[in-house]
């Protein structure tokens, strides 16, 4: 029985990495590429592409054969750069999960855009508190508007 155990146990770690996931690539009306484990909105959305992936090796592998993702948008996307642009400033913390999803939501669209790690740098955090009365993070700044907290429909606002 112990055998029988130890056997299976074996098995499973062999064959934890294999795994089926699902993408979509798609453009919006703005010209961004988007790549997405959810499908894209219906109206919005042109030239879709669905991929499968067949094992998480093969995706840590594509991830790190490409170039790191900053706050800049890449050069081979220089239509939606050219078409407007915007002024983002994020005021965030190294911890925070509402910080990363708003880092991950102008990265996603190509927006170039400047974080401040509030909890590292001194001049930031005063800058911050003079900007805002409000303590919490993430408290973005898009073309001039505050924005507190992460929130999608208030950036798409002030982006356009």
């Amino acid at each position: 029985m112990k055998n029988i155990f130890l056997l299976l146990l074996i098995f499973f770690f062999l064959f934890q990495g294999i795994s089926s996931a699902e993408y979509y690539k798609w453009e919006d009306e703005n010209g961004n590429v988007n790549i997405t484990d959810y499908p894209p909105p219906v109206k919005s959305a042109q030239n879709i592409e669905v991929h499968k992936s067949e094992t998480k090796d093969d995706a840590s592998q594509s991830a790190e054969s490409s170039p790191k993702q900053s706050g800049k948008p890449s050069p081979g996307n220089a239509k939606a750069e050219t078409k407007k642009s915007n002024e983002v400033i994020l005021y965030m913390t190294s911890w925070c999960p509402y910080c990363k999803m708003a880092a991950d939501f102008f990265r996603s669209r190509n927006i170039p855009f400047t974080e401040y790690d509030i909890e590292k740098d001194r001049a930031a955090a005063e800058r911050k508190k003079q900007l805002d009365s409000k303590s919490g993070v993430p408290f973005a700044i898009i073309n001039g508007q505050p924005i507190h907290g992460y929130s999608p429909g208030a950036y798409e606002k002030a982006l356009q």
